[in-house]
């Protein structure tokens, strides 16, 4: 909600740098190491984490970075974790646990009590997904993806006393995450039966690995109607994405200005309805976002072209009496 956050903890993996934000929600880090990839690590109770990554290029030369936040879904509790069991989340998020699925960090089993919360971010509104972690890019088993577009991500997180849990070795659970996006990069509906990539946040280096497939189902909390439905075996943020090839294709363009010499004539914003705004940050199929200027620009992304004009039709495209 843009609210600043104080008191929350903010640190550089693999470092000794660390800071407190102040009650304007900003902080300093000092004696970062130069020309080196760096993980921004940023939590706060209630809140689930973020990861930023960074890299100085100079010394000295220091970027500024702006983390949102995003509080975690409300815990729900399983009575007995050796039993498994399901938790539901908001929007259309759920989670199923196997029987005997949960370890300690030490690798002992996990039993009694235990606490999930399930936190669903909404990619298509503007303020809510400033809480989706890392950049918009990932790792494919092919290499990496420069782009990938998001339909919905989830944060699944299992604990005990304080401590967070994970599942055992070998184990998978079941999770459904709500498809925020209703159409496909190519303007077709998403339907029921649709498969598409599950990615797994990795908090150390702050990229998405795309892990597994998944399968859209029915979900009526969803606001779609839909989630997407796939099998992991570790707890973290998880996300429906795809990686649109080429990455960034040329934007489609915008009306030009009445007046070239008047600096107060600027171009319309595109009109594009099966459109994604991209442009190094949130991804969404919103035409109202990319109109808005939220982060980007309108972008085909990848569709096909129009057909060429009728040479029988008049410039409508109506046809040509006989």
């Amino acid at each position: 909600d843009g609210v600043p956050l104080p008191d929350a903890t903010v640190r550089v993996l693999r470092t000794e740098s660390a800071a407190t934000t102040d009650f304007l929600g900003a902080f300093t880090l000092t004696s970062l190491p130069v020309g080196v990839p760096l993980t921004v690590d940023v939590r706060l109770g209630g809140y689930a984490s973020q990861q930023l990554a960074v890299t100085i290029l100079a010394s000295g030369d220091v970027p500024a970075i702006e983390a949102t936040l995003v509080r975690r879904g409300e815990a729900v509790r399983l009575p007995a974790a050796e039993l498994g069991g399901r938790a539901d989340g908001n929007e259309g998020a759920m989670v199923m646990l196997p029987v005997d699925g949960l370890v300690h960090a030490d690798g002992t089993p996990a039993t009694g009590p235990v606490d999930v919360q399930i936190t669903p971010v909404d990619v298509t509104d503007a303020m809510e997904v400033g809480g989706f972690p890392g950049p918009f890019a990932g790792v494919t088993p092919e290499g990496p993806a420069e782009l990938i577009v998001s339909y919905g991500t989830a944060e699944y997180v299992f604990s005990q006393g304080g401590e967070e849990l994970d599942l055992a070795p070998g184990m998978s659970a079941v999770i459904e995450i709500p498809v925020y996006v209703g159409r496909n990069l190519d303007g077709t509906e998403v339907a029921l039966g649709d498969e598409r990539p599950l990615w797994s946040f990795n908090e150390q280096s702050a990229q998405w690995v795309m892990e597994a497939m998944g399968t859209v189902v029915v979900a009526e909390a969803s606001p779609t109607g839909f989630a997407l439905r796939g099998e992991v075996t570790h707890f973290s943020w998880w996300n429906i994405d795809v990686a649109p090839s080429p990455a960034f294709p040329n934007p489609i363009p915008v009306s030009p200005p009445d007046d070239p010499n008047d600096p107060d004539d600027t171009p319309e914003p595109c009109e594009n309805p099966e459109g994604w705004c991209a442009s190094g940050g949130a991804t969404g199929i919103n035409a109202d976002l990319c109109a808005a200027g939220m982060r980007g620009i309108c972008t085909d992304m990848g569709f096909p072209p129009p057909p060429p004009p009728d040479p029988n039709s008049d410039p409508d495209g109506n046809p040509e009496p006989p």
